[in-house]
């Protein structure tokens, strides 16, 4: 084995002299070196051995093993038949085409937006400091106050089965809604939903978002 005092100092006669890592002994350096970093008080010492080391290893089996041969590359012979030139043609014109289409860009012109603030004439910041305190606060709205029913559906439902009861030709909906209120509405629309759902009316229309006809089931009473 080579004595060399210092893994660094091998490395630099290898790259002087490279055949002289054949006679290099890389299982006696590797433990020797093991040794050493084991007994290290501060690995901080010997961390730039570890590369240097591993780079004479390499430098050895580089020179001992055969290098593979780089394959060849392949190269692609659109002449070798017909369909490959035609195939090679065709793809020629498709990328021209997308190297066309991506260089085009489309604008889109600036959107104006008008200024719909209408300035008033002769208008300035003391004129309106002057007037604010002539401006009136708006009177407050008394609070209405609507008592909740005990059974709104019940109250509907006997509503509309007495109106039932005392004509036999069918009824709009419309007339048996007390008020245009949403709530009297909606209310009423129940009600008569579960009518039918209990088979005690019968619910037609003629067309969509026409009149809605209410007729009592004569046979439920049976």
């Amino acid at each position: 084995m080579v004595e060399i005092a210092t893994i660094n100092d091998l490395a630099e006669r290898v790259r002087r002299h490279p055949d002289m890592v054949l006679s290099i002994e890389v299982l006696g350096l590797v433990r020797h070196y093991q040794a050493r970093w084991r007994e290290a008080q501060d690995l901080l010492d010997v961390t730039d051995e570890v590369p240097v080391t591993a780079w004479v290893v390499r430098r050895k089996s580089d020179m001992l093993l055969p290098r593979p041969a780089d394959p060849e590359p392949e190269v692609f012979d659109a002449s070798e038949s017909e369909d490959s030139a035609l195939w090679l043609s065709w793809a020629v014109a498709e990328l021209q085409a997308r190297f066309q289409a991506a260089t085009q860009t489309h604008r889109r012109p600036p959107t104006i937006t008008p200024n719909r603030v209408t300035a008033v004439k002769d208008a300035s910041p003391w004129k309106l400091a002057w007037s604010w305190p002539k401006v009136k606060p708006l009177a407050n709205r008394p609070v209405q106050i609507i008592p909740p029913e005990q059974d709104p559906i019940g109250e509907r439902l006997r509503r509309i089965r007495a109106l039932l009861q005392e004509v036999s030709e069918p009824i709009a909906l419309t007339a048996l809604v007390d008020s245009h209120m949403p709530r009297e509405t909606v209310l009423t629309f129940s009600a008569i939903v579960q009518l039918w759902h209990q088979d005690e009316i019968a619910v037609s229309q003629n067309a969509p978002f026409q009149q809605v006809w209410i007729v009592r089931n004569t046979h439920h009473d049976a």
